[in-house]
């Protein structure tokens, strides 16, 4: 086991449980609290806001120090602030320390995905892979662990389990990660973020991950009721498809990371999006058969996010080869890119089943899809004209 890599899939386990395992607990926070669905979403909302914004900003101010120790303080830190959160049921401050620990979990990831690939004994991709698989455990397991602990106990229980997670998780990169290996590398503070943020090329591979990621989420936000409502599943039934979905998910990651070594990062994520739209349309086309659907979703579990690792290192690639020293901010850029595309496949899939129909965010998710493999094969042809190719 690598325990530098170990520890950051710790960390990215620790924000991916904040981030999604937050959607188990609104149920009972809506009792707890006396606060309906909808201002509860804010909890969500406010966390990928966060993220969106402090990203880019907090990766810029914090630059000139060690990524070790900034990584370490920083999760200690979103620690003690899930713990005090505790302390209280007011609505508001929970919304202002969502915000801040979104504003963390960008930092973690901007800083962190670099730094795999540097730690990783393969392949760039490979170790980049690795802290994503963190995230994507993170989505199989926090929603109904926590959604139990707090149906059973209260709220502030599964934040405590929060707030050991980020501490765990800060230990462990203290103590596991080499200290020359948190040095900053040979002009990482040369590029400007406007200068990085308004670079064309750039700017496209962002354009592509709100497109390909953000199509994904227009159908994904809203399987578990496409599961119930157009399959005709219970809820326990759609419970364990998703779970085996999420098993795909974990498993997928690894894959994808294997793929982009060997074959290259722009084919995967060519491949891997064109078999998810495909997959979208074939299910579709078989809302009408459940059983073929519900194995057309189990599939889609293994290809849904095995090109996440690729789509960042893409663009963190595109940027550092064209502008020296601007790993970081543009990894702190796609950060923000993941989570654009996911708040508005979400709006947009909304629109779509409240003035189309449900089955269609299907349809409309694979057009986008669509749209982003375009971005995607214009990208190739402008990196085999620079002989760069990724």
């Amino acid at each position: 086991m690598n325990k530098p890599l170990f520890a950051l899939l710790l960390g990215a386990f620790a924000l991916g449980s904040a981030e999604f395992g937050t959607v188990g607990l609104i149920p009972s926070l809506g009792h707890q609290l006396q606060r309906g669905s909808d201002e509860l979403g804010w909890l969500v909302a406010v966390y990928a806001i966060g993220v969106t914004v402090g990203a880019p900003l907090l990766t810029r101010w914090l630059q000139r120090f060690d990524v070790r120790a900034t990584l370490a303080v920083s999760m200690a830190a979103a620690g003690a602030l899930t713990a005090l959160v505790t302390a209280t049921d007011h609505f508001g401050l929970l919304l202002a320390a969502r915000a801040l620990l979104g504003a963390n979990h960008g930092l973690f990831f901007s800083l962190a995905m670099p730094l795999a690939g540097r730690l990783s004994p393969r392949s760039t991709i490979e170790g980049m892979a690795q802290v994503v698989s963190g995230l994507t455990i993170a989505i199989v397991l926090s929603i109904p662990i926590m959604g139990f602990v707090s149906d059973h106990y209260r709220w502030q229980a599964a934040f405590w389990l929060l707030a050991a997670a980020y501490a765990l998780a800060a230990a462990a990169m203290w103590r596991w990660i080499p200290a020359d290996a948190g040095a900053r590398e040979p002009g990482a503070h040369a590029a400007g973020f406007l200068q990085v943020a308004s670079n064309p090329r750039v700017l496209s591979a962002l354009t592509k991950i709100v497109l390909l990621f953000g199509g994904y989420f227009i159908a994904y936000t809203y399987l578990p009721k496409l599961i119930i409502d157009s399959l005709g599943y219970s809820q326990d039934g759609a419970n364990g498809l998703l779970l085996l979905f999420g098993i795909g998910v974990v498993l997928g990651n690894h894959v994808g990371g294997m793929a982009a070594a060997r074959f290259g990062t722009a084919r995967t994520i060519g491949f891997n999006y064109a078999l998810i739209a495909v997959l979208f349309l074939a299910i579709y086309g078989l809302v009408g058969l459940p059983p073929a659907a519900y194995a057309g979703i189990l599939v889609l579990g293994l290809f849904a996010m095995s090109a996440t690792p690729s789509l960042g290192h893409y663009g963190i690639e595109v940027s550092r080869r064209l502008i020296p020293g601007s790993a970081e901010i543009a990894s702190s850029l796609t950060v923000s890119g993941y989570n654009i595309g996911i708040a508005l496949g979400s709006l947009v899939g909304g629109a779509v089943l409240r003035q189309v129909g449900l089955n269609q965010v299907l349809v409309v998710a694979a057009a986008v899809i669509g749209l982003g493999l375009v971005v995607n094969a214009l990208e190739q042809r402008a990196d085999r004209r620079l002989g760069m190719a990724i």
